[in-house]
């Protein structure tokens, strides 16, 4: 097992973030009010993201730790349901990660209420969810430069991310993958109700995975799974292929609930 820390300050993931906020606000330049909007939102990004960090912690595994629809690792079983589609061979690494964006406190904003407090909530809250975003795909470009370093690069490509409360892994595997992996080296931490801190911090689960390899579709990344497995999901028998319905998944009967 290897494991690697990265860290990055606002000024790091600038460029990228911002782009990740005109795409999530459907940023239009040739509308004067987005224009504007954007100016007000870089404005306070000035103000806000400054001492903004965001740490990233991953572990690289053989494939071994795969099977079925479980990881087993050094004695730990995290459950996601659409691991069964996966084969063990087609998969060359397994990365766990973990990410936690640590914004600093807006000065001179407490004791204060009205609309711009709403208004400041809602940039932060944008901010975070961009650089949050930026971190996992410069988290993405550092797997894939470890993908291209491998005998078996052009061959080889990275899956979508799973997670908890995605692709049928239940929620509470949050706290499984916080025993697999050192949350207090990017000082986050797992609440006895699997709910992460910092509010705007993720983690989950990457597979390195040969070329021609079956992995879940893209369009399961909503389901919350069931108590079976894939083989039971009427999406899959009808090929279905739009985007799943969020947070339903498919019974033994074929029917969506």
């Amino acid at each position: 097992m290897e494991e690697i820390l990265l860290r990055f300050e606002s000024a790091d993931l600038l460029g990228p973030a911002t782009e990740q906020l005109k795409k999530a606000c459907r940023f239009d330049p040739g509308k004067e009010m987005h224009r504007r909007m954007l100016e007000e939102a870089l404005a306070f990004r000035g103000k806000w993201a400054d001492g903004l960090r965001l740490a990233v912690t991953a572990a690289f595994y053989a494939p071994e730790v795969l099977s079925g629809a479980f990881l087993d690792i050094a004695g730990i079983r995290l459950r996601c349901a659409a691991f069964a589609q996966i084969r063990a061979r087609d998969i060359r690494e397994v990365v766990l990660y973990a990410m936690a964006l640590h914004a600093p406190a807006e000065k001179g904003g407490e004791g204060k209420s009205g609309a711009g407090d709403l208004t400041r909530l809602f940039y932060a809250d944008l901010w975070g969810n961009a650089y949050v975003e930026a971190g996992a795909e410069a988290l993405r470009a550092v797997l894939r430069e470890r993908m291209e370093a491998r005998e078996d690069a052009p061959r080889t490509r990275l899956s979508e991310a799973f997670g908890p409360g995605y692709y049928g892994m239940p929620a509470e595997e949050m706290k499984t993958l916080a025993r697999m992996l050192d949350f207090s080296a990017i000082d986050a931490r797992v609440e006895e109700n699997g709910v992460i801190y910092p509010p705007k911090a993720c983690a989950g689960i990457y597979f390195a995975a040969a070329e021609g390899a079956s992995l879940p579709a893209a369009s399961c990344s909503g389901c919350a799974g069931n108590t079976l497995s894939c083989d039971f999901c009427v999406r899959r028998k009808t090929g279905q292929t739009g985007p799943h319905p969020e947070k339903t998944s498919c019974n033994p009967w074929g029917l969506l609930v």
